[in-house]
């Protein structure tokens, strides 16, 4: 994860200023719940703890596909996120990702908008990584646009695979089948301190496929109640189709392999247009919160060309995008030459209790 690297903004329910604000490296570390307050002395513990959470929460929601050769299989994974209400009720927002893995390790993960609440379900983005190209493709269907990105290390790989329990308390689940898999259950409760006065405790479980390399089901159980899960269902271990990895003809391909990769310290410096995200009604009304992360094209007339999803809740990916798109940065120079740049950039989400 980027979350300390990369460029980071957030936006709230409620507008409270107008005109233009730069929060640019800077986060408020406050639980989810809480609402947005700029802190701009927050420390690096307090950063650390945010982290800590937000893997948290990124493990259970989001399935993580190793690049791993001679295990192919094809699959849907459904994805859940219930948040109670003050009525007794829960909000569900459900969605599915369509996943794929070829013999030769290359993945596919295609995301879909959420079926509920009120949702289409409509293709959100197409992500290809081949291990042996070394790339990262990103397709934009809605544009039939298609970018490719040097593949980066997988430092999430971690994520995907539980932890060695024999050096945790984590509980022993033992053995079951999902799905035609034997997989291992692990359990185990954790504690993360926000601050003096903010503490969150998330019982993790997790059902690991050694044949897969992954995971198959994760839950999150956070203590107020809200829950997060992954669910791998319909899984085939016959080969994909090959045409899956690969860029449909009619598609317009734009490489990143030339660009130059910049940090937060330079793209802040070099922002000069900031419109701050309207927050969805649809994701305000289902508690949705979080932070949605993009790999940025910035041309060397300064303006964004193109936006790769990394990840991001569906209900929160359009606002953000709609937002980041129309941000202007001062030209890159290298050399005394104006350059293409790629730059990460993070917008945060986060509900008030009186929203």
């Amino acid at each position: 994860m980027a979350l300390l690297a990369g460029t980071q903004h957030a936006t709230k329910a409620v507008s409270t200023a107008t005109g233009r604000r730069r929060m640019l490296t800077r986060f408020n570390p406050a639980p989810p719940e809480a609402g947005y307050t700029p802190n701009w002395r927050c420390s690096m513990f307090l950063r650390i703890c945010f982290l800590a959470w937000t893997t948290l929460s990124l493990s259970a929601q989001t399935p993580i596909i190793p690049l791993h050769p001679g295990s192919p299989f094809s699959a849907n994974a459904v994805t859940e996120n219930a948040k109670p209400q003050s009525d007794g009720t829960s909000t569900v927002t459900k969605a599915v990702s369509i996943l794929a893995r070829d013999s030769k390790g290359r993945t596919r993960v295609e995301r879909h908008y959420p079926v509920s609440p009120a949702g289409d379900g409509r293709v959100l983005g197409i992500t290809i990584s081949d291990p042996i190209a070394h790339t990262r493709t990103v397709l934009d269907p809605a544009a039939m646009q298609a970018t490719v990105y040097n593949l980066p290390d997988e430092p999430e790989k971690r994520l995907a695979q539980p932890p060695n329990v024999a050096n945790s308390d984590s509980e022993d689940l033992g053995a079951s089948v999902l799905e035609g898999l034997t997989v291992h259950g692990y359990r185990r409760e954790e504690t993360v301190q926000l601050g003096d006065n903010h503490s969150l405790t998330v019982t993790r479980e997790y059902w690991y496929s050694e044949q897969l390399q992954m995971n198959i089901k994760a839950k999150n159980a956070y203590s107020e109640g809200r829950t997060e899960s992954f669910t791998l269902t319909q899984v085939s271990l016959n080969e994909p189709d090959a045409a899956l990895f690969q860029v449909p003809p009619e598609y317009n391909v734009t490489s990143t392999l030339g660009a130059v990769r910049i940090g937060a310290a330079v793209a802040e410096a070099n922002l000069v247009t900031y419109v701050e995200p309207e927050y969805p009604a649809l994701a305000k009304s289902a508690r949705v919160q979080g932070t949605v992360e993009f790999n940025a094209i910035i041309g060397s007339d300064g303006v964004i060309k193109n936006l790769e999803l990394v990840r991001g809740h569906p209900l929160l990916v359009n606002a953000a995008k709609d937002a980041v798109l129309q941000w202007k940065y001062r030209p890159t120079l290298l050399n005394g030459n104006a350059v293409a740049v790629l730059a990460p950039i993070q917008v945060k989400f986060t509900l008030s209790d009186q929203n």
